[in-house]
């Protein structure tokens, strides 16, 4: 991101806000620490003067942290109070199967020992970890590696297949996927229960949100899409990070307001191509809480009707 994209976010943020409102900028990629500590050295200087009340989380790789950069990165997260997201998957063999360097090498002790420097630090992290096949078939190693690694919050992510893919080509994925997640859940609910070392899963607290009645503010149970804002280094804007495609560009920070943005044809038709629930949606009976789900997740749900993943998951949480 160019100097004058950055500088066009910042102005129209600052105009967007109301007294007393706050932005979260969400810096995710690609690899966001490549832009180097010195493009978020400005970039936090900039919203200052802008006088905006800003909260900051990075999503990486943690590869750059063990770099020659690594001091001046824990110096800028430590002095803004930023939220580190790491990308982990597990122990070494879970993580090697697929997050890999240039070079082809597994990168586990290099995302070990980012945690560890960020840990050491007092920065606070969290764990996000893709669900791929290598994952979801040992959901108990997976758990015991959070366990003892002393992360109190985690967010399982699935798995999706290629947006150009109408049905997923592998539909064992789901029942997977189902299977993970009640063994996972199961483990997590007993030590919970128990008093014993304890980590939030962002899944599983937003399910048990909708369950109680309580609003769910993460795009699990949303059954359409809220508009967000996704800057793209050249400073095109987009509803979703999924979404980021040609016939969705809302605008741009370099050209148009933020409002103007939010309100553009390409929003509202971002809005209005929310596929259609299938049969076994509209008759399920967790539709009232579920809605369908994220319409880029539903291509899980929906791709085994007489296995959704989120049903049968439900089904164990509520005793059916």
């Amino acid at each position: 991101m160019q100097p004058e994209v950055a500088d066009g976010l910042i102005k129209k943020v600052g105009e967007i806000l109301a007294p007393g409102q706050q932005v979260n900028f969400a810096f995710q990629g690609g690899e966001p620490l490549l832009a180097g500590p010195d493009f978020y050295v400005s970039f936090f200087e900039k919203v200052k003067k802008a006088n905006i009340k800003a909260t900051y989380l990075f999503q990486t790789n943690g590869i750059a942290l063990t770099s020659e950069k690594c001091e001046e990165y824990l110096k800028l997260f430590k002095e803004n109070n930023c939220l580190i997201g790491l990308s982990v998957d597990g122990p070494r063999k879970m993580h090697d199967a697929n997050r890999i360097d240039h070079n082809g090498s597994g990168t586990y002790d290099t995302v070990m020992q980012a945690y560890k420097l960020l840990k050491n630090a007092n920065i606070e992290v969290n764990f996000l970890t893709v669900l791929s096949k290598a994952v979801l078939t040992h959901p108990k190693l997976l758990y015991d590696f959070y366990r003892n690694s002393g992360i109190k919050y985690v967010q399982l992510i699935p798995c999706l297949p290629p947006l150009n893919e109408t049905e997923r080509k592998d539909n064992k994925y789901s029942m997977l996927l189902a299977a993970f997640w009640i063994q996972f859940y199961d483990l997590w609910k007993k030590d919970f229960l128990s008093g014993k070392s304890y980590f939030e899963v962002r899944e599983f607290s937003a399910i048990l949100s909708g369950l109680s009645g309580k609003r769910v503010e993460t795009c699990i149970f949303p059954g359409k899409c809220s508009p967000q804002l996704v800057v793209e280094a050249d400073g095109s804007t987009y509803p979703c990070d999924f979404y980021v495609l040609p016939q969705y560009r809302t605008g741009s920070v370099l050209s148009d307001s933020l409002e103007d943005t939010l309100r553009s044809v390409n929003m509202l038709r971002f809005a209005k191509d929310n596929p259609p629930l299938q049969s076994q949606c509209l008759q399920c009976r967790y539709s009232v809480l579920c809605k369908g789900g994220c319409r880029r997740m539903r291509q899980l749900w929906q791709s085994d009707p007489e296995n959704c993943a989120m049903r049968l998951f439900l089904d164990h949480i509520c005793g059916n």
